[in-house]
């Protein structure tokens, strides 16, 4: 893999040209005291949701707070959208958002309402195997592309490679789209989760669309 790429890294407020990005809005059940590097401590706020479909479908959030303020509430909605910073890949796999990247919202619209619990993924990759998905006759044609992410660990505080499937209809995205979905292609996503995978350790997300990045190989 070409890694020849700019990265920022300040706090857990990181920048990776291939990571892996999340938004959606949700409420903050509860706050988690207590995690700490050095000498600085942080504060976390976590909220889980459950996405239809799938296996185990909670997927937890928690915003880190390292500003000492005390703005963030628990039972509010909250608007995230940012990088997301992996807790060692564990199998509950917490997905963690900078306090920058947290926005409050009300819950009084239609449009609110929608979007509430509803996960968007937005990120880079390099799509390392790429399958056929279908499980029966006349049920669409469904393939599944594994994409590895480059994801900022907080806990070893290091860049780890982070792998996620993409479940993609053919027939809705057309033969020409599709055909970027092949191994070593470096592209752009955009999906919503539709499902939390325990067994296998990684997320599925439905395909919205993508585009192919030139700027990047695979070696």
């Amino acid at each position: 893999m070409n890694r020849a790429i700019r990265t920022h890294q300040k706090g857990i407020r990181q920048y990776e040209q291939m990571s892996l990005q999340c938004g959606g809005i949700f409420r903050l059940d509860k706050e988690i005291i207590g995690f700490r590097r050095g000498d600085k401590m942080r504060v976390a706020y976590q909220s889980e949701t459950v996405v239809e479909g799938g296996l185990i479908t909670h997927i937890p959030f928690a915003i880190i707070d390292e500003s000492g303020g005390t703005e963030l509430q628990v039972s509010k909605y909250y608007r995230l959208q940012g990088v997301i910073a992996m807790d060692n890949f564990t199998a509950r796999q917490r997905l963690f958002l900078h306090r920058e990247s947290v926005a409050a919202v009300s819950k009084t619209t239609a449009s609110v309402e929608a979007l509430t619990n509803s996960v968007t993924f937005i990120g880079r990759g390099v799509v390392v195997s790429y399958n056929d998905a279908n499980s029966g006759p006349d049920k669409g044609d469904y393939h599944v592309a594994c994409v590895k992410h480059w994801q900022w660990d907080i806990t070893a505080l290091e860049w780890v490679d982070f792998t996620a499937e993409y479940l993609c209809d053919v027939d809705v995205l057309g033969k020409e789209k599709a055909a970027l979905l092949r191994d070593g292609n470096a592209l752009e996503l955009t999906g919503h989760a539709i499902s939390w995978s325990d067994w296998r350790g990684g997320w599925i997300i439905k395909y919205c669309e993508y585009a192919n990045h030139d700027g990047y190989s695979a070696e």
